[in-house]
């Protein structure tokens, strides 16, 4: 596929939504994608997550990460860093966020520093608690797959959640959907994803082609699994 120009996140939203169904549509997946997304819905329901889902959990996903491609110390840092450059406020999607602890942790710490931020969260079922509901400025029932997706994020991120439980034949065109829906200079984080040599190779290759930069980075200790974890941190130029 030829690399994309610049174009608003509602018409690459919409373009790699097109190549989502096209995809199921030629591998006959349609109706068993429906399927799954129902059944996957029904967890979400009965809330079967690894872990609580909160900032410290996905600082242990990601910082060693960060630090490595010095984007910063964890998170936080990362999108305190953002806004002292931009003044602009802080804007965050969670691929998954169960009850929404993550991006209530998050507004609670930017709002003790006056940071401004616009926190949004996308589920298959509405499990956010009631301080969440309170804290996080917007809720996507919705799956990935069929997020039309409207404006740009500083971070996008996705902890073994709606982009890792997707069909293999459709995660390429989702990464990419999100990745086009960053800002100049923002990331996207996803936990345990493509854990193959050649996945990684073809992913970071078509992802370098397209003009985002990508690196993979295995690293030890994970609150979700047991053995050696693999982050992809994308970034938009």
């Amino acid at each position: 596929m030829p690399r994309i120009t610049p174009r608003s996140p509602i018409k690459a939203s919409n373009h790699f939504s097109r190549l989502i169904k096209s995809v199921l549509d030629k591998r006959h997946e349609t109706a068993s994608h429906k399927t799954y997304l129902k059944t996957m819905a029904e967890k979400d329901k009965f809330q079967e997550w690894p872990v609580k889902r909160n900032l410290q959990e996905y600082n242990d996903c990601f910082s060693i990460a960060l630090q490595k491609l010095r984007l910063g110390r964890d998170i936080p840092d990362y999108l305190k860093r953002r806004y002292l450059r931009t003044k602009e406020p802080v804007t965050v999607l969670d691929l998954g966020g169960g009850a929404g602890y993550f991006l209530a942790d998050l507004k609670k710490l930017f709002n003790s520093q006056q940071i401004p931020s616009k926190l949004e969260s996308l589920s298959l079922y509405d499990n956010l608690s009631p301080e969440s509901q309170r804290l996080i400025d917007k809720k996507h029932i919705i799956s990935a797959s069929e997020q039309k997706l409207t404006k740009k994020y500083d971070l996008i991120v996705d902890v073994f959640s709606a982009i890792n439980f997707e069909f293999d034949s459709v995660k390429k065109n989702l990464i990419l959907k999100y990745s086009y829906s960053l800002k100049k200079g923002g990331t996207l984080l996803l936990a345990g994803i493509y854990k193959s040599p050649e996945s990684k190779n073809n992913i970071s290759a078509h992802l370098r082609k397209q003009g985002f930069i990508a690196e993979f980075i295995d690293q030890i200790d994970n609150p979700f699994v047991n053995d050696k974890k693999t982050v992809l941190v994308i970034t938009r130029k």
